[in-house]
């Protein structure tokens, strides 16, 4: 069974909410006190800290495993510190059905958002996708494509701040890249690809970084003709 997208997450008793990716599970005292963990080993003390006062009334070296009661407001607050993709509403009288979206389940993705160079794009009508990426000890780093963001007036003005920027050689300095994903650009791809001179800024929203330090469901907000393409730098968070 899959969980529906929506823009605004449901409040009511008929829920349940849960952190998309990690939910919080374990609850433990010891004689340092009360720690609460994800099950994936993050510590969540600070964020929840009616349920830390809660279980100081436990006996010493008790440990619980269960979820977390909390608000769509503390979770989705919680979510944003962390840095989880959203979170998951679920019906409680909703019944599992494998390979559907009833709306018995709700997801509500957090995206994240940040300014990337623009290095790059692969051409078609007049370009499907932009390529981005950031600055690190003063070398540009491939991040990923963008295709989504665009509608047909922007992609035109976009296209339009492209033009004369050509160059012939690839300025990220970590491509091309072996592993075929649906981020990467091998050197096959690579082929298909138009450069850029780094001199334009994109605001981009996303929802996650990826282990291979790609930007998963990334979107194009708008172009920052305010800010210099070389402060820009992956943010923390």
């Amino acid at each position: 069974m899959y969980a529906l997208a929506v823009q605004n997450i449901p409040e009511g008793k008929e829920w349940l909410y849960e952190v998309k990716f990690d939910g919080y599970r374990l609850a433990g005292k010891s004689q340092n006190g009360v720690t609460l963990w994800s099950r994936r080993g993050n510590e969540f003390t600070f964020q929840f800290p009616h349920i830390a006062r809660a279980c100081e009334r436990l006996p010493i070296d008790t440990l619980l495993e269960g979820e977390i009661d909390a608000t769509p407001a503390d979770l989705i607050r919680v979510a944003k510190e962390v840095g989880f993709e959203g979170i998951v509403a679920k019906r409680k009288d909703s019944v599992y059905e494998p390979g559907k979206r009833s709306g018995g389940w709700l997801k509500y993705r957090i995206n994240r958002g940040q300014e990337f160079v623009i290095g790059g794009y692969v051409p078609d009508n007049p370009f499907d996708s932009i390529i981005v990426g950031y600055y690190q000890d003063g070398k540009l780093l491939y991040a990923t494509k963008v295709r989504n963001g665009f509608v047909s007036n922007t992609r035109r003005k976009v296209a339009a701040k492209l033009k004369g920027l050509e160059i012939d050689a690839c300025p990220f300095v970590n491509l091309p890249e072996r592993k075929r994903t649906q981020w990467a650009l091998t050197r096959e791809e690579m082929k298909n690809c138009v450069w850029l001179r780094p001199e334009l800024v994109a605001q981009i929203e996303f929802g996650e970084w990826t282990p291979g330090g790609h930007l998963r469901h990334s979107k194009f907000i708008a172009l920052r003709e305010d800010k210099e393409p070389r402060e820009v730098v992956r943010e923390s968070g």
